[in-house]
């Protein structure tokens, strides 16, 4: 009798990205959930059944992501009104401090905490799925898209990558934090680009394949132990339906994964948004949002793509590397430049060759290190190159960028976050113009600043204290799961790998303390 063997050629694994494009019905039916000793994690807890009265039925509303949406689509709203029409001093624009000091501050410390929480509540990719589904919460049938695949040759971070780095070259070279203008552009940027996507390609293709933060919250979000998962292999396993990867629109569900992924086998957070749509398609009630250790998830699961790596190594550069580079010899490769005569040109100019050099200096740094550790610990047969234990040891270098950002925006937010007091009582009272120079405006003041530079700095060297514990942690963690995890062909080999990357780690961290305390604030 004929079965359909032939048609099932490699069911996917706990390990692997599902997308639905990539599957027939029969294959979807037989994906199984991750097995029992990986998943049923013991040190994992429920959210859902610690308050299952008061949030299940919340988060299985439909209306629920919204109204969570509204008041950040509100904010945003009104700081790209006063970035185009209000004040051009950074200082007094409620586009710049918003956007710059709360915004960003909310953002680094919900990523610490919460993992990709903050995508639950993002307009940009909300204003996509409401333009796309033709409705703001429901479901159904309607569909204002040509809802096609996106390109299977983009289906990685790399032009996640591309923008990142641009956005970020764009802050470092024309200073979106001191420009309103520029801020105000780059709120429409990201909405017309997020618009335009979710008109022509499916699901949300922008905040998977585009959206220049998905790569950086995705990986430096892993840190955190919030999680959205199946609490139960077996009852994901049984399923035939697959409605977490289908959706149940049709019953009043929720729409498949927007993200592409399969939630029942799902064991990262990288690329889950928390938006709930596989709680509310699950007819099983098996999908559950809860929380477990921080930092799990940078050592338990395999190694990140190249791609995964460059987006963390790049970051590094950008933290560490390049505000070194920016703030000391900006002024003499000027100088080398124009000769003397400087124009605008040559500080644009000068500006991208130290942000580019320390983006260069950070790669070369990271893969040098990487190739000595592959020289070291293997031998000629089993030579495995640098770029096996630089997508090995990437996730143990995440939580120093992360943590020297933090400590960054601290100073920012310690002295000047109050400040957003008096920006918001002068945009509404002189709208939309919301002048420093008002006749009837009050003087810039920060009510709850800290000026105290011990105190700012002792915080600051805190936050990177727990970046270089928590790395050397995960480093800890991988050399003694080298043999379940199969990432090292021996102990010897794992262990000398360590004590090389627990170096690194520590003179990263010694180098930021170091900046901080003098040379980057020069």
């Amino acid at each position: 009798m004929a079965t359909d063997t032939k048609e099932v050629k490699a069911l996917p694994t706990i390990k692997d990205d599902v997308e639905l494009a990539k599957w027939t019905p029969i294959e979807i039916a037989k994906i199984e959930g991750p097995s029992r000793e990986v998943w049923d994690d013991p040190e994992a807890h429920n959210l859902q059944d610690m308050f299952g009265k008061a949030l299940r039925p919340i988060m299985r509303s439909r209306p629920f992501q919204f109204f969570l949406i509204i008041p950040n689509f509100i904010i945003f709203f009104f700081a790209a009104i006063s970035g185009f029409f209000g004040t051009n001093d950074a200082q007094a624009s409620l586009a710049t401090v918003l956007t710059w000091i709360v915004w960003w501050a909310f953002l680094l410390l919900m990523i610490m905490g919460v993992s990709r929480l903050w995508c639950v509540i993002c307009p940009f990719g909300a204003m996509g799925e409401w333009s796309s589904r033709f409705s703001l919460w429901g479901t159904g049938n309607k569909r204002f898209s040509l809802n096609l695949q996106w390109p299977k040759s983009l289906k990685n971070l790399w032009l996640v990558n591309s923008f990142f780095i641009f956005f970020l070259w764009m802050d470092n070279v024309f200073g979106f934090g001191n420009s309103p203008v520029l801020t105000g552009y780059f709120i429409v940027v990201l909405v017309v680009l997020d618009v335009a996507i979710a008109m022509v390609y499916e699901r949300r293709s922008f905040c998977r394949y585009m959206c220049p933060i998905n790569g950086f919250i995705g990986l430096q979000g892993l840190f955190a132990g919030f999680e959205m998962r199946s609490k139960s292999s077996a009852v994901c396993r049984a399923c035939r339906g697959k409605w977490c990867l289908k959706g149940r629109e049709a019953e009043g569900g929720g729409y498949g994964c927007p993200m592409f992924l399969y939630p029942g086998g799902n064991d990262t957070n990288k690329y889950c948004i928390l938006c709930t749509e596989c709680l509310k398609s699950c007819p099983n009630n098996t999908m559950r949002i809860g929380i477990r250790p921080p930092l799990k998830d940078l050592w338990t699961n395999k190694s990140f793509s190249f791609d995964e790596s460059f987006n963390v190594i790049a970051l590094l550069g950008v933290s560490t590397i390049a505000p070194i580079l920016l703030i000391k010899l900006v002024i003499v490769v000027e100088d080398l430049i124009s000769g003397g005569k400087a124009e605008p040109i040559h500080a644009i100019l000068s500006k991208t060759i130290l942000y580019v050099l320390g983006l260069v200096t950070a790669f070369v740094l990271v893969m040098s290190i990487m190739f000595v550790v592959s020289k070291i610990t293997a031998p000629e047969e089993s030579f495995k190159g640098a770029k096996h234990y630089t997508n090995i040891y990437a996730s143990a270098l995440v939580p120093l960028p992360l943590m020297k950002l933090i400590a960054d925006i601290l100073d920012h937010l310690l002295r000047n976050g109050s400040s957003v007091i008096w920006v918001v009582y002068n945009f509404f009272a002189d709208f939309p113009q919301g002048r420093a120079d008002s006749e009837n405006a009050i003087p810039i003041s920060s009510p709850f600043a800290l000026n105290n530079t011990t105190i700012i700095f002792s915080l600051q060297a805190l936050f990177l204290t727990l970046g270089f514990f928590s790395s050397a942690y995960v480093i800890r963690k991988l050399y003694e799961n080298w043999e379940p995890q199969r990432k090292f062909s021996s102990e010897k080999e794992a262990r000398t790998a360590t004590i090389i990357m627990m170096v690194l780690s520590i003179s990263i961290t010694l180098f930021n303390i170091w900046a901080l305390a003098g040379p980057a604030k020069a």
